[in-house]
């Protein structure tokens, strides 16, 4: 099985905008799986960040189930275990509340897991420990213990800034701070003019990724009363998936 492949396509499906396309893909390779604990779980993680994205939690914890069972027996590569727990942790937070409370523990417990392995393995300026953190401290926002977020997100602010290209996740992180200050907090005012700036002037590809950061960001700048600015950023994205 060549993963390589199979995640280029992917991401081709993900650059046009081909949510339809992904899915099939996916679930294609998924059943004709014959590779190595490695391989499934790669799988597995993008299954669980199609579904996180576009589906519901009954679409996505059979995928969340399988990874943990593989990443949890120790059969794979620390990084790659660390990286499944994040996913798996992520799409906790994502589907957590609305009767479903106990997903945000679970989400706390699959980060701390990933964090013990990532600051163990990973060197201080990696972005993945970065966004390691940024989601840490989301799920900590989420639990409503601000403090702590608070001091997350500033971890994963020092890892981003001092790491090559990472003015997207910057941007992401400082929006992220945005949101769990006080509205009328002066600071957010500093915060949201840097993550323009890092968007305004990104100097690196505006490829798919930068549509999806710009996607995202879009939400968050309308929510702090931007709203021509988060047009713009919704143009540049929809302008990015129609040239592809």
């Amino acid at each position: 099985m060549d993963l390589s492949r199979i995640i280029s396509v992917l991401d081709e499906h993900y650059s046009r905008n081909d949510t339809a396309g992904a899915e099939r893909h996916l679930l294609y390779w998924l059943e004709e799986l014959g590779g190595s604990p490695r391989e499934e779980l790669a799988l597995l993680n993008e299954c669980i960040g199609f579904y996180r994205k576009k589906g519901t939690w009954e679409q996505t914890s059979p995928y969340i189930d399988r990874a943990l069972a593989l990443a949890d027996s120790g059969v794979t590569d620390p990084t790659a275990r660390g990286t499944t727990f994040i996913n798996a942790g992520t799409a906790c937070v994502r589907f957590s509340g609305k009767g479903k409370d106990a997903l945000l523990d679970t989400a706390l417990e699959c980060f701390e897991k990933a964090r013990l392995i990532y600051e163990r393995e990973l060197t201080p300026d990696d972005v993945r420990l970065g966004g390691l953190y940024n989601n840490l401290a989301t799920a900590l926002a989420k639990s409503g213990d601000n403090t702590a977020a608070r001091e997350y997100f500033d971890r994963a602010l020092a890892v981003m800034k001092n790491a090559p290209g990472g003015g997207l996740e910057v941007a992401v992180t400082l929006l992220n701070i945005s949101d769990i200050l006080d509205p009328f907090d002066p600071e957010n005012d500093t915060l949201l003019e840097e993550a323009r700036v890092l968007l305004d002037e990104w100097a690196g590809e505006k490829d798919g990724y930068y549509a999806f950061v710009c996607d995202k960001c879009a939400d968050a700048f309308e929510g702090h009363g931007y709203f021509r600015f988060a047009s713009e950023l919704r143009r540049r994205a929809g302008s990015i998936y129609e040239r592809s």
